[in-house]
């Protein structure tokens, strides 16, 4: 999972909240950044490839069969419970650019970045020639509405956690991922899933055969830096993967409308 960054254009300590289809965006900010109030704009942004680092770690299997274990609901797994899964697999200490950093204090950029996220025009939608313009706008609503209950179910969290500081820090950090050590590898995945972004928006502007084919043209833009980053030897899977997890994405946002618990 990645949630995209959406804080080069929605500050996160300081930007306006969306207000789009009456959500309570705004509260849900203040609540996040009540518990961000000792780090600015930059440290929160210095923290969401982090983030997005740690949920793109996820093994979903595992996440499906424990839930499911526990007689669960795992038809969707919203960030904020992957998330929860990830905590004992990462140490988060250490971070010079993010000190003394907390879990609450993730479940929080990760709260503000779902809001801030509404500012973005959802691929899935845009994409979907068969709906008019009337239509792209109702979806547009619902989609902010499905990002609010993401973001209000990650603040609830981050709040929980603090009143539960001893829990939070109840896992034994031998055996953990130590996120301070792993920078280089965190800066790699975000250049990496950027240009895969990029790859995204360049399918969607052309026509192409395939996905291959696309792939194809894409690379042959790229620089050898670029190359690289998206694995020179296996861009073409790597980027052809992207498209997929794309459909799979819209497909999820489809399958979610239609749940009763998501009007």
């Amino acid at each position: 999972m990645k949630v995209p960054s959406p804080f080069e254009h929605f500050d996160p300590i300081q930007g306006a909240a969306p207000t789009i289809g009456g959500t309570n965006l705004g509260y849900i900010a203040t609540r996040a950044r009540k518990i961000l109030q000792h780090r600015d704009s930059a440290a929160v942004k210095y923290a969401m490839p982090t983030l997005n680092w740690i949920l793109h770690q996820e093994d979903r299997d595992l996440i499906v069969r424990t839930i499911t274990r526990k007689n669960e609901d795992a038809s969707y797994l919203s960030p904020t419970l992957i998330l929860r899964y990830q905590m004992q697999l990462f140490d988060i200490s250490g971070q010079i650019e993010f000190p003394d950093a907390t879990w609450p204090e993730y479940f929080a950029v990760l709260s503000l970045a779902l809001v801030g996220n509404v500012y973005r025009p959802p691929l899935a939608l845009r994409s979907n020639r068969k709906l008019s313009e009337s239509e792209i706008s109702i979806r547009f609503r619902e989609y902010a509405g499905q990002l609010s209950t993401d973001a209000m179910e990650a603040i609830c969290f981050a709040e929980l956690l603090l009143e539960k500081t001893s829990q939070a820090a109840e896992h034994d950090p031998d055996g953990q991922i130590r996120i301070a050590d792993s920078l280089d590898d965190v800066e790699t995945f975000e250049q990496r899933e950027q240009l895969k972004l990029d790859f995204l928006a360049f399918f969607l502007a052309k026509k192409f055969k395939s996905f291959t084919d696309a792939a194809h043209a894409y690379l042959k833009q790229l620089g050898p830096e670029e190359k690289k980053a998206v694995q020179n030897s296996t861009a073409i899977a790597t980027l052809a993967d992207a498209l997929r997890a794309f459909e799979e994405r819209s497909r999820a946002f489809e399958d979610r409308l239609n749940k009763s618990q998501y009007p």
